[in-house]
């Protein structure tokens, strides 16, 4: 059977989106800034961000141009003017301790001369060519992230997990789960694995662990009362008996406790688990981190 690697019917991804969460792993900063201009017609608000990437010493920025008039003047503009978003951050001092504990550096990272513009308007192909030309003028280099960068991203998706839930929970707790975990940039399917009664609970995570390799597992009273497989054969599966002994599921408990967990699966208790009481926006953030990190240990 064929899949769609991603429900982005559902949960969309947008430009902003990969501005927001795209380079993990450095440090930034951002503001808002204002780009006017009486003669063009031009006042609209941006956002700024600096990039400190410490794994390469160097520092880089980017801005998000909304839809507007005038976005090749902008990005020029912008181009010719990296103190714009620069200014975020006059210095930005890291503290650096070496082994032996005597040694303390300060240290301010060097703007490299990147730039990445995430547009909403597409440039046309002159343009594109006289903002590469004006950068190599500048000596600055240039990414530009537009709707072909979107659509790209969006088509090259592959699920990073799955969540396997029960299908009276879809509404309240997996499909605005599964939208902000997107909005992260860390896709996730859960079409094909929404549990109705009856269903064998075994067969449906073994066939989303073969496809996607981590699974959500939203525990609710629902879930636990939908029945499929016998309280043994799910202990197998979370003991790692019949997953290699992988860490691939992540539970969130929705109206549940220790207590009714472990009534369920007592090994199932002693995995970590987030409350969806923290809100749709904590949990994914946190499951975004162990997924993603979990991902590139792999």
């Amino acid at each position: 059977m064929t899949r769609h690697p991603v429900s982005v019917h559902d949960t969309p991804i947008t430009l902003k989106d990969i501005f927001r969460h795209e380079f993990s792993h450095t440090v930034r900063l951002e503001k808002k800034k204002r780009v006017f201009s009486a003669t063009r017609g031009i006042d609209v608000e941006i956002i700024a961000k600096v990039y400190d990437d410490f794994t390469k010493n160097v520092r880089f920025i980017s801005y998000y141009v909304p839809r507007t008039t005038g976005t090749f003047w902008i990005c020029c503009h912008l181009l010719r003017e990296p103190e714009i978003a620069l200014s975020i951050e006059n210095e930005v001092l890291v503290k650096e301790t070496y082994d032996s504990g005597n040694v303390t550096l300060f240290r301010h990272l060097p703007f490299s001369g990147k730039i990445i513009f995430y547009i909403e308007d597409m440039l046309t192909a002159p343009e594109e060519k006289m903002l590469f030309d004006e950068a190599i003028r500048y000596g600055r280099s240039v990414a530009i992230r537009g709707p072909r960068y979107l659509e790209n991203e969006i088509k090259s998706f592959r699920p990073f997990a799955f969540i396997s839930h029960d299908q009276r929970d879809r509404n309240d707790v997996v499909q605005p789960l599964a939208d902000r975990l997107m909005s992260m940039l860390c896709p996730v399917t859960y079409d094909d694995f929404s549990l109705k009664p009856g269903d064998d609970l075994i067969e449906h995570i073994e066939k989303g662990i073969q496809e996607c390799s981590k699974c959500i597992l939203i525990l609710s009273p629902n879930f636990i009362e939908s029945g499929g497989s016998t309280k043994a054969e799910f202990n197998a599966i979370v003991s790692g008996e019949m997953l290699g002994g992988r860490a691939v599921l992540f539970p969130v408990w929705h109206r549940v406790g220790r207590k009714e967990v472990y009534e369920y699966c007592p090994r199932l208790a002693d995995t970590v688990g987030v409350p969806w009481s923290l809100g749709a926006e904590e949990v994914a953030r946190r499951l975004c981190k162990v997924i993603t990190t979990s991902k590139t240990e792999e």
